[in-house]
Protein backbone atom coordinates (compact mmCIF):
# COMPACT_ATOMS: atom_id res chain seq x y z
CA UNK A 1 0.00 0.00 0.00
CA UNK A 2 1.16 3.49 -0.67
CA UNK A 3 0.84 6.46 1.62
CA UNK A 4 1.48 9.92 0.12
CA UNK A 5 2.57 12.15 2.90
CA UNK A 6 3.50 15.82 2.68
CA UNK A 7 6.09 16.89 5.19
CA UNK A 8 6.68 20.52 5.80
CA UNK A 9 10.11 21.26 7.14
CA UNK A 10 10.20 22.82 10.52
CA UNK A 11 6.66 21.76 11.18
CA UNK A 12 5.46 19.26 13.85
CA UNK A 13 6.29 15.60 12.94
CA UNK A 14 3.65 13.24 11.60
CA UNK A 15 2.97 9.59 12.63
CA UNK A 16 1.95 6.98 10.07
CA UNK A 17 0.85 3.35 10.29
CA UNK A 18 0.83 0.42 7.91
CA UNK A 19 0.29 -3.37 8.08
CA UNK A 20 2.32 -5.91 6.15
CA UNK A 21 2.48 -9.69 6.15
CA UNK A 22 5.49 -11.40 7.62
CA UNK A 23 5.88 -13.40 4.43
CA UNK A 24 6.37 -10.25 2.32
CA UNK A 25 9.37 -10.71 0.06
CA UNK A 26 12.44 -8.49 0.46
CA UNK A 27 12.47 -5.63 -2.06
CA UNK A 28 8.75 -5.07 -1.86
CA UNK A 29 7.57 -1.47 -1.44
CA UNK A 30 5.78 -0.75 1.79
CA UNK A 31 4.85 2.95 1.68
CA UNK A 32 5.99 6.35 0.43
CA UNK A 33 6.44 9.47 2.45
CA UNK A 34 6.41 12.90 0.82
CA UNK A 35 7.59 16.26 2.01
CA UNK A 36 7.32 19.56 0.14
CA UNK A 37 9.33 22.73 0.37
CA UNK A 38 8.05 26.04 -1.03
CA UNK A 39 11.53 27.20 -1.81
CA UNK A 40 12.91 27.05 -5.29
CA UNK A 41 15.97 25.28 -6.63
CA UNK A 42 18.14 23.33 -4.26
CA UNK A 43 16.49 25.04 -1.37
CA UNK A 44 13.27 23.28 -2.27
CA UNK A 45 14.74 19.85 -3.12
CA UNK A 46 13.89 17.36 -0.32
CA UNK A 47 16.09 14.42 0.75
CA UNK A 48 14.74 11.44 2.82
CA UNK A 49 16.60 9.27 5.30
CA UNK A 50 15.90 6.74 8.07
CA UNK A 51 17.51 7.77 11.29
CA UNK A 52 19.42 4.59 12.12
CA UNK A 53 20.55 5.86 15.49
CA UNK A 54 16.97 6.11 16.64
CA UNK A 55 15.30 3.30 14.68
CA UNK A 56 15.78 0.16 12.61
CA UNK A 57 19.41 -0.53 13.50
CA UNK A 58 19.08 -4.00 11.91
CA UNK A 59 18.14 -2.37 8.60
CA UNK A 60 14.97 -4.31 7.89
CA UNK A 61 13.86 -1.35 5.78
CA UNK A 62 15.33 1.11 3.30
CA UNK A 63 14.05 4.40 1.91
CA UNK A 64 14.64 5.99 -1.45
CA UNK A 65 16.32 9.30 -0.67
CA UNK A 66 14.65 11.05 -3.63
CA UNK A 67 11.17 9.54 -3.71
CA UNK A 68 10.63 8.63 -0.06
CA UNK A 69 9.55 5.07 -0.94
CA UNK A 70 10.18 2.67 1.97
CA UNK A 71 10.96 -0.92 0.99
CA UNK A 72 11.50 -4.17 2.84
CA UNK A 73 15.19 -4.93 3.00
CA UNK A 74 15.07 -8.48 4.51
CA UNK A 75 12.57 -11.01 5.71
CA UNK A 76 10.44 -10.41 8.74
CA UNK A 77 9.51 -12.77 11.53
CA UNK A 78 6.30 -12.09 13.35
CA UNK A 79 7.32 -14.37 16.17
CA UNK A 80 10.48 -12.34 16.76
CA UNK A 81 9.06 -8.85 16.29
CA UNK A 82 5.51 -7.83 15.67
CA UNK A 83 5.93 -4.02 15.30
CA UNK A 84 8.68 -1.91 13.75
CA UNK A 85 9.07 1.85 14.42
CA UNK A 86 10.91 4.03 11.90
CA UNK A 87 12.10 7.59 12.36
CA UNK A 88 12.19 9.22 8.93
CA UNK A 89 13.89 12.59 8.41
CA UNK A 90 13.47 14.97 5.51
CA UNK A 91 15.62 18.02 4.73
CA UNK A 92 16.26 20.38 1.90
CA UNK A 93 19.55 21.09 0.16
CA UNK A 94 19.92 24.68 1.28
CA UNK A 95 23.12 26.00 2.76
CA UNK A 96 21.44 25.73 6.10
CA UNK A 97 18.97 22.85 5.59
CA UNK A 98 15.67 22.72 7.33
CA UNK A 99 14.87 19.31 8.86
CA UNK A 100 11.57 17.73 9.77
CA UNK A 101 10.77 14.27 11.20
CA UNK A 102 8.01 11.72 10.66
CA UNK A 103 7.35 8.48 12.62
CA UNK A 104 6.32 5.39 10.70
CA UNK A 105 4.79 2.41 12.55
CA UNK A 106 4.84 -0.86 10.64
CA UNK A 107 2.71 -3.69 12.00
CA UNK A 108 3.59 -7.23 10.99
CA UNK A 109 0.74 -9.63 10.33
CA UNK A 110 1.31 -13.25 11.31
CA UNK A 111 1.57 -15.85 8.63
CA UNK A 112 1.44 -19.63 9.24
CA UNK A 113 5.11 -20.16 8.65
CA UNK A 114 5.98 -22.16 11.75
CA UNK A 115 5.23 -25.79 12.27
CA UNK A 116 4.21 -26.95 15.73
CA UNK A 117 6.85 -28.15 18.15
CA UNK A 118 6.62 -31.24 20.34
CA UNK A 119 8.52 -32.32 23.40
CA UNK A 120 8.12 -35.98 24.41
CA UNK A 121 9.18 -37.13 27.85
CA UNK A 122 9.06 -40.89 28.44
CA UNK A 123 8.02 -41.83 31.95
CA UNK A 124 10.26 -44.91 32.37
CA UNK A 125 12.96 -44.95 35.03
CA UNK A 126 15.76 -44.26 32.57
CA UNK A 127 13.73 -41.98 30.31
CA UNK A 128 13.80 -44.37 27.35
CA UNK A 129 10.73 -45.44 25.34
CA UNK A 130 9.72 -48.56 27.25
CA UNK A 131 6.83 -49.93 29.29
CA UNK A 132 6.47 -52.97 31.53
CA UNK A 133 4.31 -55.79 30.20
CA UNK A 134 2.66 -55.75 33.61
CA UNK A 135 1.38 -52.18 33.12
CA UNK A 136 -2.34 -51.86 33.69
CA UNK A 137 -4.73 -49.94 31.41
CA UNK A 138 -4.53 -46.24 32.23
CA UNK A 139 -0.85 -46.29 33.16
CA UNK A 140 1.08 -43.45 31.49
CA UNK A 141 3.80 -44.14 28.95
CA UNK A 142 4.87 -40.63 27.87
CA UNK A 143 4.08 -36.94 28.33
CA UNK A 144 3.84 -34.73 25.23
CA UNK A 145 3.85 -30.93 25.29
CA UNK A 146 3.01 -29.05 22.07
CA UNK A 147 3.23 -25.43 21.00
CA UNK A 148 3.12 -23.32 17.85
CA UNK A 149 4.98 -20.01 17.62
CA UNK A 150 2.37 -18.65 15.24
CA UNK A 151 -0.40 -16.36 16.42
CA UNK A 152 -4.12 -16.81 16.84
CA UNK A 153 -5.79 -19.67 15.11
CA UNK A 154 -2.47 -20.78 13.71
CA UNK A 155 -1.36 -21.72 17.19
CA UNK A 156 -4.18 -24.22 17.69
CA UNK A 157 -2.57 -27.66 17.52
CA UNK A 158 -4.16 -31.07 17.30
CA UNK A 159 -2.16 -34.18 18.28
CA UNK A 160 -2.81 -37.70 17.00
CA UNK A 161 -1.30 -41.13 17.73
CA UNK A 162 -0.72 -43.84 15.13
CA UNK A 163 0.36 -47.46 15.58
CA UNK A 164 0.22 -49.74 18.59
CA UNK A 165 -2.62 -51.98 17.38
CA UNK A 166 -5.01 -50.41 19.85
CA UNK A 167 -2.81 -51.14 22.85
CA UNK A 168 -2.20 -47.42 23.54
CA UNK A 169 -4.30 -44.28 23.62
CA UNK A 170 -3.83 -40.49 23.72
CA UNK A 171 -5.50 -38.22 26.24
CA UNK A 172 -5.42 -34.47 27.02
CA UNK A 173 -7.20 -31.93 29.18
CA UNK A 174 -6.01 -28.62 27.72
CA UNK A 175 -4.75 -29.37 24.19
CA UNK A 176 -1.30 -28.38 25.37
CA UNK A 177 -0.22 -31.38 27.43
CA UNK A 178 -0.99 -34.81 25.98
CA UNK A 179 -0.42 -38.19 27.61
CA UNK A 180 0.14 -41.57 25.98
CA UNK A 181 -1.32 -44.30 28.18
CA UNK A 182 -1.83 -48.06 28.09
CA UNK A 183 -5.27 -48.93 26.76
CA UNK A 184 -5.11 -52.77 26.74
CA UNK A 185 -3.13 -55.42 28.60
CA UNK A 186 0.29 -56.20 27.16
CA UNK A 187 2.12 -59.49 26.74
CA UNK A 188 5.82 -59.32 25.89
CA UNK A 189 5.86 -62.99 24.92
CA UNK A 190 3.25 -62.18 22.28
CA UNK A 191 4.86 -58.93 21.08
CA UNK A 192 7.90 -57.17 22.51
CA UNK A 193 7.79 -53.79 20.72
CA UNK A 194 5.43 -51.34 19.03
CA UNK A 195 6.10 -48.68 16.37
CA UNK A 196 4.33 -45.46 17.40
CA UNK A 197 4.06 -42.13 15.61
CA UNK A 198 2.86 -38.87 17.17
CA UNK A 199 1.73 -36.06 14.83
CA UNK A 200 1.01 -32.45 15.80
CA UNK A 201 -0.95 -30.39 13.23
CA UNK A 202 -1.80 -26.67 13.44
CA UNK A 203 -4.92 -24.97 12.06
CA UNK A 204 -3.27 -22.95 9.31
CA UNK A 205 -3.94 -23.10 5.58
CA UNK A 206 -2.17 -25.11 4.48
CA UNK A 207 -1.68 -26.79 7.84
CA UNK A 208 1.81 -27.37 9.13
CA UNK A 209 2.74 -30.41 11.15
CA UNK A 210 5.44 -31.97 13.24
CA UNK A 211 6.00 -35.70 13.65
CA UNK A 212 7.92 -37.92 16.02
CA UNK A 213 8.27 -41.69 15.53
CA UNK A 214 9.74 -44.09 18.06
CA UNK A 215 9.81 -47.77 18.97
CA UNK A 216 8.22 -48.54 22.33
CA UNK A 217 9.80 -51.62 23.91
CA UNK A 218 7.76 -53.87 26.18
CA UNK A 219 9.85 -54.91 29.17
CA UNK A 220 9.61 -58.40 30.60
CA UNK A 221 8.13 -59.31 33.97
CA UNK A 222 8.37 -62.78 35.46
CA UNK A 223 4.91 -64.01 34.55
CA UNK A 224 5.76 -67.39 33.00
CA UNK A 225 7.03 -70.44 34.93
CA UNK A 226 9.50 -72.81 33.30
CA UNK A 227 7.69 -75.72 31.65
CA UNK A 228 9.12 -79.20 31.09
CA UNK A 229 8.97 -80.81 27.67
CA UNK A 230 7.32 -83.79 29.40
CA UNK A 231 5.51 -84.13 32.69
CA UNK A 232 6.86 -87.66 33.11
CA UNK A 233 10.15 -89.15 31.98
CA UNK A 234 10.98 -92.86 31.88
CA UNK A 235 14.38 -94.53 31.66
CA UNK A 236 15.73 -98.06 32.16
CA UNK A 237 19.30 -98.74 33.34
CA UNK A 238 21.19 -101.74 34.81
CA UNK A 239 21.48 -101.78 38.57
CA UNK A 240 25.26 -102.25 38.37
CA UNK A 241 26.16 -98.92 36.71
CA UNK A 242 28.92 -96.94 38.37
CA UNK A 243 28.23 -93.70 40.26
CA UNK A 244 28.39 -90.79 37.84
CA UNK A 245 26.77 -92.73 35.00
CA UNK A 246 24.39 -90.88 32.68
CA UNK A 247 20.69 -91.58 33.21
CA UNK A 248 18.82 -89.00 31.10
CA UNK A 249 18.42 -85.27 30.51
CA UNK A 250 15.34 -83.23 31.34
CA UNK A 251 14.57 -79.90 29.68
CA UNK A 252 12.37 -77.03 30.83
CA UNK A 253 11.82 -73.80 28.89
CA UNK A 254 10.79 -70.37 30.14
CA UNK A 255 9.25 -67.82 27.76
CA UNK A 256 10.46 -64.89 29.86
CA UNK A 257 13.58 -62.87 29.12
CA UNK A 258 16.89 -62.41 30.92
CA UNK A 259 17.08 -63.76 34.48
CA UNK A 260 13.32 -64.32 34.36
CA UNK A 261 13.92 -66.95 31.68
CA UNK A 262 17.03 -68.63 33.14
CA UNK A 263 16.18 -72.13 34.36
CA UNK A 264 17.92 -74.02 37.17
CA UNK A 265 17.28 -77.67 38.03
CA UNK A 266 17.26 -79.58 41.32
CA UNK A 267 15.92 -82.85 42.73
CA UNK A 268 13.33 -82.88 45.51
CA UNK A 269 14.83 -85.66 47.59
CA UNK A 270 12.72 -88.19 49.46
CA UNK A 271 13.95 -91.23 51.39
CA UNK A 272 10.94 -93.25 50.30
CA UNK A 273 11.86 -92.99 46.63
CA UNK A 274 15.67 -93.41 46.91
CA UNK A 275 16.10 -90.16 45.01
CA UNK A 276 19.45 -89.76 46.80
CA UNK A 277 20.81 -92.35 44.39
CA UNK A 278 20.81 -89.64 41.73
CA UNK A 279 22.02 -86.09 41.16
CA UNK A 280 21.25 -83.45 38.52
CA UNK A 281 23.32 -80.74 36.88
CA UNK A 282 21.56 -77.47 37.82
CA UNK A 283 22.36 -75.82 34.49
CA UNK A 284 21.91 -78.61 31.92
CA UNK A 285 19.33 -80.88 33.57
CA UNK A 286 21.52 -83.97 33.05
CA UNK A 287 20.71 -86.64 35.65
CA UNK A 288 23.50 -89.02 36.70
CA UNK A 289 23.85 -91.69 39.37
CA UNK A 290 25.25 -90.47 42.68
CA UNK A 291 25.57 -93.83 44.45
CA UNK A 292 25.40 -97.57 43.85
CA UNK A 293 21.96 -98.79 42.86
CA UNK A 294 20.22 -101.82 44.32
CA UNK A 295 17.39 -103.49 42.45
CA UNK A 296 16.50 -105.57 45.50
CA UNK A 297 15.95 -102.43 47.62
CA UNK A 298 13.97 -100.49 45.03
CA UNK A 299 13.49 -101.75 41.48
CA UNK A 300 11.83 -98.52 40.33
CA UNK A 301 13.23 -95.43 42.08
CA UNK A 302 11.34 -92.23 41.33
CA UNK A 303 12.62 -88.65 41.15
CA UNK A 304 10.79 -85.35 41.34
CA UNK A 305 12.76 -82.73 39.40
CA UNK A 306 12.20 -79.03 40.16
CA UNK A 307 12.81 -76.32 37.54
CA UNK A 308 13.04 -72.73 38.85
CA UNK A 309 13.66 -69.44 37.08
CA UNK A 310 15.72 -66.60 38.55
CA UNK A 311 13.05 -63.94 38.43
CA UNK A 312 11.27 -62.11 41.22
CA UNK A 313 9.13 -63.72 42.41
CA UNK A 314 10.64 -67.10 41.59
CA UNK A 315 8.38 -69.33 39.48
CA UNK A 316 8.79 -73.10 39.19
CA UNK A 317 7.34 -76.37 37.95
CA UNK A 318 8.06 -80.07 38.49
CA UNK A 319 8.34 -83.26 36.47
CA UNK A 320 8.54 -86.89 37.57
CA UNK A 321 11.31 -89.23 36.42
CA UNK A 322 10.68 -92.97 36.63
CA UNK A 323 13.83 -95.10 36.57
CA UNK A 324 13.43 -98.85 36.00
CA UNK A 325 16.43 -100.85 37.24
CA UNK A 326 17.39 -103.97 35.33
CA UNK A 327 18.10 -106.81 37.77
CA UNK A 328 21.51 -108.44 37.61
CA UNK A 329 22.29 -111.88 39.20
CA UNK A 330 24.43 -110.33 41.88
CA UNK A 331 23.17 -112.37 44.91
CA UNK A 332 24.08 -116.03 45.59
CA UNK A 333 21.27 -118.28 46.84
CA UNK A 334 20.87 -119.06 50.54
CA UNK A 335 19.16 -121.89 52.43
CA UNK A 336 16.22 -121.21 54.67
CA UNK A 337 17.95 -123.00 57.55
CA UNK A 338 21.56 -123.25 58.51
CA UNK A 339 21.21 -126.82 59.89
CA UNK A 340 19.10 -129.86 59.04
CA UNK A 341 18.81 -133.02 61.24
CA UNK A 342 17.32 -136.25 59.84
CA UNK A 343 16.66 -139.67 61.43
CA UNK A 344 16.02 -142.72 59.26
CA UNK A 345 16.11 -146.49 59.52
CA UNK A 346 19.30 -148.27 58.57
CA UNK A 347 17.41 -150.58 56.24
CA UNK A 348 15.91 -147.69 54.25
CA UNK A 349 15.86 -148.68 50.57
CA UNK A 350 18.34 -147.09 48.25
CA UNK A 351 17.00 -144.03 46.45
CA UNK A 352 14.55 -143.16 49.19
CA UNK A 353 13.99 -139.42 49.51
CA UNK A 354 14.57 -138.62 53.14
CA UNK A 355 14.97 -134.78 53.14
CA UNK A 356 13.67 -131.76 51.24
CA UNK A 357 15.46 -128.47 51.65
CA UNK A 358 14.53 -125.00 50.45
CA UNK A 359 16.74 -122.18 49.28
CA UNK A 360 16.15 -118.73 47.80
CA UNK A 361 17.93 -115.73 46.36
CA UNK A 362 17.26 -112.05 46.99
CA UNK A 363 17.55 -111.33 43.25
CA UNK A 364 14.30 -110.79 41.41
CA UNK A 365 13.02 -110.92 37.88
CA UNK A 366 14.45 -113.89 36.02
CA UNK A 367 16.33 -114.89 39.17
CA UNK A 368 13.40 -114.92 41.56
CA UNK A 369 11.67 -117.67 43.55
CA UNK A 370 12.62 -120.86 45.43
CA UNK A 371 15.54 -122.36 43.59
CA UNK A 372 16.07 -126.08 44.52
CA UNK A 373 15.46 -129.11 42.39
CA UNK A 374 16.11 -132.83 42.66
CA UNK A 375 19.11 -134.20 40.85
CA UNK A 376 17.79 -137.10 38.75
CA UNK A 377 19.47 -140.46 38.17
CA UNK A 378 20.59 -143.43 40.31
CA UNK A 379 22.49 -142.96 43.50
CA UNK A 380 26.12 -142.54 42.53
CA UNK A 381 27.48 -143.95 45.83
CA UNK A 382 30.23 -146.56 45.56
CA UNK A 383 31.13 -149.27 48.07
CA UNK A 384 33.14 -147.84 50.87
CA UNK A 385 34.88 -149.28 53.86
CA UNK A 386 33.69 -146.47 56.06
CA UNK A 387 30.16 -145.63 56.94
CA UNK A 388 30.80 -141.96 56.21
CA UNK A 389 28.93 -139.96 53.58
CA UNK A 390 28.95 -136.44 52.18
CA UNK A 391 25.61 -134.89 51.48
CA UNK A 392 25.46 -131.90 49.23
CA UNK A 393 22.56 -129.78 48.05
CA UNK A 394 22.87 -127.98 44.78
CA UNK A 395 20.65 -124.97 44.08
CA UNK A 396 19.10 -124.95 40.65
CA UNK A 397 17.39 -121.76 39.46
CA UNK A 398 13.82 -121.62 38.29
CA UNK A 399 12.39 -124.60 40.16
CA UNK A 400 10.31 -124.26 43.28
CA UNK A 401 10.90 -127.81 44.55
CA UNK A 402 14.25 -129.15 45.70
CA UNK A 403 15.50 -132.44 47.21
CA UNK A 404 18.64 -133.74 48.79
CA UNK A 405 20.46 -136.52 47.05
CA UNK A 406 23.47 -138.49 48.19
CA UNK A 407 26.54 -137.40 46.34
CA UNK A 408 29.41 -139.26 47.93
CA UNK A 409 32.80 -137.70 48.01
CA UNK A 410 31.89 -134.48 46.19
CA UNK A 411 32.11 -131.05 47.78
CA UNK A 412 31.73 -128.61 44.90
CA UNK A 413 28.17 -127.32 45.27
CA UNK A 414 27.44 -123.67 45.27
CA UNK A 415 25.77 -123.72 48.65
CA UNK A 416 25.61 -126.30 51.40
CA UNK A 417 24.49 -126.78 54.98
CA UNK A 418 25.44 -129.26 57.73
CA UNK A 419 23.26 -132.37 57.79
CA UNK A 420 22.99 -134.74 60.74
CA UNK A 421 21.84 -138.33 60.11
CA UNK A 422 21.02 -141.17 62.52
CA UNK A 423 20.69 -144.77 61.36
CA UNK A 424 19.13 -147.65 63.20
CA UNK A 425 16.76 -150.56 62.95
CA UNK A 426 13.81 -151.09 65.22
CA UNK A 427 14.79 -148.05 67.18
CA UNK A 428 18.30 -149.22 67.69
CA UNK A 429 21.26 -147.78 65.92
CA UNK A 430 24.77 -146.69 66.42
CA UNK A 431 25.63 -143.30 67.72
CA UNK A 432 26.49 -140.70 65.11
CA UNK A 433 28.69 -137.71 65.00
CA UNK A 434 28.50 -134.57 62.80
CA UNK A 435 31.60 -132.93 61.44
CA UNK A 436 31.48 -129.62 59.48
CA UNK A 437 33.14 -129.85 56.11
CA UNK A 438 36.14 -127.70 55.30
CA UNK A 439 35.39 -124.49 53.49
CA UNK A 440 31.65 -124.82 54.13
CA UNK A 441 31.32 -126.97 51.03
CA UNK A 442 29.12 -129.63 52.65
CA UNK A 443 28.57 -131.78 55.74
CA UNK A 444 30.13 -135.06 56.78
CA UNK A 445 27.85 -137.51 58.56
CA UNK A 446 29.57 -140.53 60.15
CA UNK A 447 28.02 -143.59 61.79
CA UNK A 448 29.96 -146.04 64.02
CA UNK A 449 28.21 -149.38 63.56
CA UNK A 450 29.69 -152.83 64.15
CA UNK A 451 29.12 -154.01 60.62
CA UNK A 452 30.74 -152.96 57.42
CA UNK A 453 27.63 -152.74 55.36
CA UNK A 454 27.73 -150.12 52.69
CA UNK A 455 24.75 -147.84 52.75
CA UNK A 456 23.82 -145.16 50.30
CA UNK A 457 21.14 -142.84 51.53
Amino acid sequence: CWDLVTLHPLRSPHRYHTLISENLKPGSSILQVFASDADEGDNGAVVYEINRRQSDPDQYFTIDSRTGVIKLNKGLDYEMRKVHELVVQAWDKAMHPEVTTAFVTIHVRDYNDNQPTMTIIFLSEDGSPQISEGAQPGQYVARISVSDPDYGEYSNVNVSLEGGDGKFALTTKDNIIYLICVDQLLDREERDSYDLRVTATDSGTPPLRAESAFVLRVMDVNDNPPLFDQQEYKQSIPEVVYPGSFVLQVTARDKDQGPNGEVRYSILHSQDTHSNWFTIDPATGIITTAASLDYEKDPQPQLTVLAMDRGTPVLSSTAVVHVALQDINDNEPVFRSNFYNVSLMENTPTGTCFLQVRGHTVSRGGWCGPQQSPIPGPCPCKEASLSTFLFGSRVVRGNAVGFWKCNCGRRDWKSSVPVGSSRGKKGKGPGESLAQSEGGGGAWVSGAGPGKEEHCL
